[in-house]
């Protein structure tokens, strides 16, 4: 009934001629249209499905991946480093002075202060101030009684090392060997004697270092030094270990 109604009122406003109106009008839903997109819309990556060679699906395999993954083998990724560019180091150790020679030689401690830079993962320079017990002698005295007595005396080193070279071997653990080579000035306070003697000093340390964290380590070494003055040489053993902080 409403349909017929419907028609009439067209027919009227078309100048009085009957149309032909569909008794039922169909409207697509939403949904069909949704699907009708989805179907017709292409996966990223993949080729219409009318072109030639490829299935009705296309090529889903996407774009291909940047390049082969990293080299995942713990030995080849390069750990971060132990140290820091510069370090102030302590040491406290042991002397045999003189070796070339019996007489006066002394067994005693000895200790010295340093700071270094390092300059490349290889290499580093430092400089270095120390003192041991040179020399020891023996003379006869007299105490305060007046009585004689034996008296024993030993002569004192300091040294400074201006310049000390350094060449390291990092390893990927916490163990690093090095080798020193050191030249400088030495000034020696004799046994029983005012007077102070100059001595041209060089050395050659061989050490090792364990890091005990990123910025501390501990250094062992053993250093042999050469004293040299105008028609004289004295030469000295040291074995020594030294708390160095990295910074």
């Amino acid at each position: 009934m409403t349909n017929g109604w419907f028609g009439f009122f067209v027919a009227l406003a078309a100048g009085g001629r009957p149309l032909q109106v569909p008794t039922e009008v169909t409207w697509p839903s939403d949904a069909d249209d949704a699907s009708a997109q989805v179907q017709a819309m292409p996966l990223p990556g993949q080729a219409p499905a009318d072109a030639p060679g490829l299935g009705a699906l296309g090529d889903l395999a996407g774009p291909p991946l940047p390049g082969p993954p990293p080299d995942a083998n713990p030995a080849k990724i390069r750990s971060g480093p132990w140290f820091g560019r510069g370090w102030l180091g302590f040491a406290v150790g042991g002397t045999i002075s003189p070796i070339d020679r019996r007489a006066g030689r002394a067994l005693a401690a000895g200790a010295f202060v340093e700071g270094g830079l390092r300059l490349h993962r290889y290499l580093g320079l430092a400089t270095r101030l120390g003192t041991y017990v040179g020399s020891v002698a023996r003379a006869d005295g007299y105490d305060a009684n007046g009585e004689r007595v034996a008296v024993t005396a030993a002569g004192r080193v300091s040294t400074w090392d201006p310049i000390r070279v350094r060449v390291l071997v990092p390893v990927r653990r916490r163990l690093e060997p090095w080798l020193e080579v050191a030249g400088g000035l030495a000034v020696e306070r004799p046994p029983f004697a005012r007077e102070r003697r100059t001595w041209g000093a060089f050395a050659a340390a061989l050490g090792l270092g364990i890091w005990v964290a990123p910025r501390l380590s501990l250094q062992l070494a053993l250093e042999h030094r050469l004293l040299a003055r105008p028609g004289a040489r004295r030469q000295s053993l040291a074995a020594w270990l030294a708390l160095h902080v990295h910074f």
